[in-house]
């Protein structure tokens, strides 16, 4: 009684199953980014595989993206100006020229105007060291120009006069008097900020002539007091950081070019951030090498320029002294040109007009400006893949991508099977393809574009779900072209594995074993779930009913038979025809699993 009870649940559980809509589909996902399974590249432009750190990632390389390049253009100093043009200080040229986007000279102020304005001898020298354009009181547009060897800072109005200036003509450090400037910026008090180099001093002067803040002490090496605070070797660029809100009080941050650091000082002249070794030259986290000019951003991270065996080297550095990003990269430094000393650089904002989230570095070595920062297309193209499947005809069911997209950064997957032209997948992270992607190979295609070079997006994965075209159907609306942003749920973090839910009546793969009309052909590698997802079993293993440890071949006997059945109902579809003979035959001919 109680054997034939048994049997009859086991024809029910069947029988229910049997019903079912034969729609799902057993399939396998391949996964390309890992470790174990890198990616399969048949060609890459604009970017390059990032290993260092793990996984394998493709990452947009940094590149020149932008050159202007004149003989003897020595720039020394430049700016990234609100209209997209860049102004330069051309110490061995003798002027200051502004450059537009397509190269051309716009504007320039030459040593005849300077003499001629002045009254100098034509033989006087016009070494233009840095220059600073910005807005006056009245909306017109101001140019700073430095001097060294204790001549002026001097500004220049719209008609090229000069207005006001600030030196003697006479190296010294008395009222009055720059020993050797470096550079100058407006500030938006009126009063001007200048980083008296030789002077080993930085001062904000009034438009009086007055010094209304300082910072160092004239004549006095901070080397020569150990660095105490108070003290600057030589320093070559400061930047004042506006007013905190809170307190209305100011910070200033300075290159001090000798003393191998940066630092950032406050209205009382505390040092509140620095980076660098005092005095100690290096290339490692948390030194530098000859810094020439610190910038601070708005999101409050620097970017600090420095020329490591006289090679500019810009770091964009946190707060917390972690190394956010370098340029150049020693990997893409090839494909860049060789790097010679730099002494400027400028920073572009996101919404810039022109070069928007860029670096523009003065590469006075070459007598050239560039403009760098991560190219603006990465294009992957993979190999031809079987996704473990090698000569099985196989219907390709989503493609789907793993990553990172900074703001202004786009991506977009394209696929083609077999020998079959491009097709367009799309851009969400997973994506169904169509009823017609059926073949036994398919390659894909990633294009990552930004509008932004400051911001580096990056490839982490790719993953393709199929199933053996022989055992699957689709389902009556299988459309294709569908997106998703939820993954599946994998018995396995890489390779082939089996993707769940998987609703019973499916015939098809599990694990990358095939399950045929013929019986069970290899062992289920991952967690039993029912078309509800209830799970049911760890693993075929601890079923009694079926082949293998947890159980006796043909013993379909106790509570374990609706488990085993269940599982041959939910993974493997067999036909109304002969399910049931099928049945009444295993109880003295079951065949004996592979294992």
């Amino acid at each position: 009684m109680m054997r034939t009870l048994r049997r009859f649940m086991v024809v029910s559980v069947l029988l229910a199953a049997l019903l079912q809509p034969t729609s799902a589909q057993a399939k396998s996902t391949y996964r390309e980014g890992t470790a174990s399974r890198p990616f399969s590249v048949n060609s890459l432009t604009g970017g390059r595989i990032l290993d260092s750190a793990g996984d394998p990632r493709i990452v947009a390389k940094t590149a020149i993206l932008w050159e202007f390049k004149v003989a003897s253009l020595d720039p020394r100093c430049i700016q990234l100006l609100g209209n997209g043009n860049v102004l330069v200080a051309s110490r061995d040229g003798n002027r200051v020229l502004e450059v537009d986007v397509a190269g051309r000279i716009v504007w320039t102020y030459t040593s005849a105007e300077y003499q001629a304005a002045l009254g100098l001898d034509s033989t006087q020298p016009f070494l233009p060291f840095a220059v600073n354009r910005f807005s006056a009181p009245d909306g017109s547009q101001h140019t700073l120009i430095t001097l060294r060897k204790g001549e002026p800072v001097f500004e220049l109005d719209e008609h090229k006069d000069i207005v006001w200036r600030y030196g003697t003509g006479v190296s010294g450090s008395g009222p009055g008097q720059l020993v050797d400037a470096f550079s100058a910026t407006r500030l938006s008090n009126g009063n001007t900020l200048i980083a008296d180099n030789q002077g080993c001093r930085v001062i904000e002067v009034t438009p009086g002539g007055d010094i209304a803040w300082q910072y160092g002490i004239a004549g006095e090496l901070a080397s020569a007091h150990g660095y105490a605070p108070g003290y600057l070797d030589w320093p070559r660029t400061a930047q004042r950081i506006d007013p905190h809100p809170s307190d209305g009080a100011f910070t200033t941050l300075i290159a001090d070019e000798p003393g191998q650091r940066v630092v950032e000082v406050d209205q009382s002249g505390a040092v509140v951030w620095q980076y660098g070794q005092n005095g100690v030259r290096g290339t490692a986290p948390g030194q530098l090498f000859d810094p020439s000019q610190a910038v601070a951003l708005p999101d409050g991270t620097i970017m600090i320029l420095d020329n490591p065996n006289r090679v500019g080297r810009v770091l964009h550095v946190a707060r917390d002294h972690s190394v956010i990003s370098v340029y150049p990269d020693s990997a893409d430094t090839p494909e860049n040109g060789v790097m010679g000393e730099t002494r400027s650089v400028a920073v572009s904002a996101s919404n810039a007009a022109q070069f928007p989230g860029c670096i523009l570095m003065a590469d006075e070595s070459n007598d050239r400006i560039i403009r760098v920062g991560y190219e603006p297309s990465v294009k992957l193209t993979s190999l031809d893949l079987d996704c473990g499947l090698p000569g099985v005809q196989k219907d390709f069911l989503a493609i789907s991508w793993e990553g990172t997209l900074p703001r202004g950064t786009s991506l977009m997957l394209y696929y083609a099977i077999d020998d079959g032209a491009w097709q367009t997948a799309g851009s969400a992270k997973r994506i169904e393809l169509p009823a017609t992607a059926v073949g036994k190979r398919i390659k894909y295609r990633v294009v990552i574009t930004t509008t932004d070079s400051s911001q580096q997006a990056s490839l982490d994965a790719v993953s393709i779900e199929s199933a053996p075209a022989a055992d699957h159907e689709r389902t009556p609306d299988s459309t294709g072209g569908m997106s998703s942003t939820e993954g599946t749920r994998t018995s396995a973090t890489s390779g082939n594995t089996a993707t769940a839910p998987i609703p019973s009546g499916a015939k098809g793969s599990a694990g990358g074993a095939l399950i045929s009309d013929a019986g069970v052909e290899g062992v289920f590698d991952g967690p039993l779930e029912t078309a509800a997802g209830q799970v049911l079993a760890a693993s075929a293993t601890s079923i009694p009913g079926l082949p293998g440890p947890g159980g006796t071949p043909g013993d379909l006997g106790g509570s374990a038979a609706a488990l085993g059945m269940t599982y041959l109902a939910g993974f493997a579809w067999y036909p109304a025809r002969s399910g049931l003979a099928r049945l009444m035959a295993a109880k003295n001919t079951h065949p004996q699993g592979r294992t």
